[in-house]
């Protein structure tokens, strides 16, 4: 199997890894094991190092061959850096942020440029050895990260945020034929949460940074019963809404719904709203159907514009 592009790759380990990131609190990521020993703030902290650094390999290495580029003082750069105080949500968006330039950046090298060779702390590598090799250390350390979290004292609990702390004014409920297939698609394909989950019937919240959505299992206390479904339900469901659902890492999403063997309703588009003030708001945006026929619009903000 051919492998996947470096900035494919990246943006799917940005799209696994963020949900869990996201529920680290302020006390988990704060936390050192011993006094040497980095806590979650600084293994991030080291990774937003090592994207700047390597943002400078990346763009040397496309514009030309033969380089040499040096290390650095990672254990100097995180200390100078004074990430232990900073808010953990402001170094993930950091994070984050970088990321997402770096997948820009690397889905922009001309092909040719891949194959040039320039040397690395005294290795020789080509461009894509280098980006290959960016990726699987972000893994390791975001494993590390988290691991690191994990052995936090009792008393730092996973932090939901305070989107997810209380119900939104208006959350859909979605009725569905296979709930295990539809909470299946939800958490591990779009990358939801599980907020709550009973049975009889069997029935889920599921938050994505703040957007909510329940699902339950359509059952007979329904239609022409005296239930809430107003009609008999035949596919798809949902004719005539859609659902808007802002995400972060489209690209990761869409790499996820392909995985999965998903047919996309209609692929990834930008697209740029007129809004008050003169503005424009610019999103982008792919639709794709749940597996009861549901119409998701999923959407990732690319910020605001003067108005054409």
């Amino acid at each position: 199997m051919t492998a996947p592009h470096p900035a494919d790759a990246l943006a799917a380990l940005l799209a696994e890894q963020l949900p869990e990131l996201e529920r680290l609190s302020e006390a988990q990521t704060s936390w050192r094991p011993a006094a040497d020993i980095w806590s979650g703030k600084e293994i991030l902290g080291h990774l937003i190092d090592s994207s700047a650094n390597n943002h400078a390999r990346f763009v040397g290495g496309a514009l030309a061959a033969g380089g040499n580029y040096a290390g650095y003082s990672q254990e100097g750069w995180v200390m100078v850096g004074g990430y232990q105080h900073r808010p953990w949500r402001e170094l993930l968006e950091l994070w984050v942020a970088y990321q997402r330039q770096l997948i820009h950046l690397l889905r922009g090298v001309p092909a040719p440029a891949w194959r040039h060779e320039f040397t690395v702390r005294g290795e020789r590598l080509t461009l894509h050895d280098l980006a290959c090799g960016y990726v699987d250390h972000t893994h390791r350390h975001l494993t590390q990260l988290r691991e690191r979290c994990a052995e936090a004292p009792a008393g730092t609990p996973p932090d939901l945020g305070a989107a997810a702390a209380s119900w939104n004014p208006l959350v859909p409920e979605l009725t569905v034929q296979d709930f295990g297939r539809s909470l299946d698609f939800y958490t591990r394909v779009l990358g939801f949460s599980v907020r709550e989950q009973r049975s009889q019937p069997d029935f889920a919240c599921l938050d994505l940074h703040g957007a909510q959505v329940m699902l339950e299992a359509w059952h007979p206390e329904g239609w022409n019963t005296g239930g809430w479904n107003i009609a008999e339900l035949r596919p798809p469901l949902g004719r005539g809404v859609n659902l808007r659902i802002e995400v972060r890492a489209l690209d990761g999403v869409r790499e996820r719904l392909r995985a999965a063997g998903v047919t996309l309703y209609r692929d990834l588009q930008e697209e740029w709203y007129s809004v008050a003030g003169g503005q424009q708001q610019g999103v982008l945006e792919l639709l794709v159907q749940d597996p009861d026929g549901y119409l998701l619009r999923l959407s990732e903000p690319l910020g605001s514009r003067p108005g054409a």
